[in-house]
């Protein structure tokens, strides 16, 4: 599995695809959410989002959706391969 760089069609489909990923963890949360952990599960779902298009298997991707990635993968792994993807592609623009 390694991680690549989103393509353009991949960008603008992150905000939709992170969208089903958050409303998928705020079912799991429950009701009576603050703000913080609110921006906390946009977080995960931006993560997730950026994941599911970004990890590969040779040319194919690794998940069909962020919500699949999040029922597959822990938070601690989310959060270390989505900071990979920021350091080797964000921080070079």
């Amino acid at each position: 599995m390694k991680v690549c760089r989103l393509s353009a069609a991949q960008e603008v489909q992150l905000g939709q695809e992170a969208g089903r990923a958050f409303a998928f963890l705020c079912g799991l949360a429950g009701e009576g959410m603050d703000r913080t952990r609110r921006e906390q599960l946009w977080a995960v779902a931006n993560n997730a989002a950026l994941l599911r298009f970004s990890l590969k298997e040779g040319a194919y991707p690794v998940f069909d959706s962020a919500v699949e990635l999040l029922h597959r993968m822990e938070l601690g792994q989310i959060a270390r391969l989505a900071q990979q993807y920021q350091q080797r592609f964000e921080e070079r623009a």
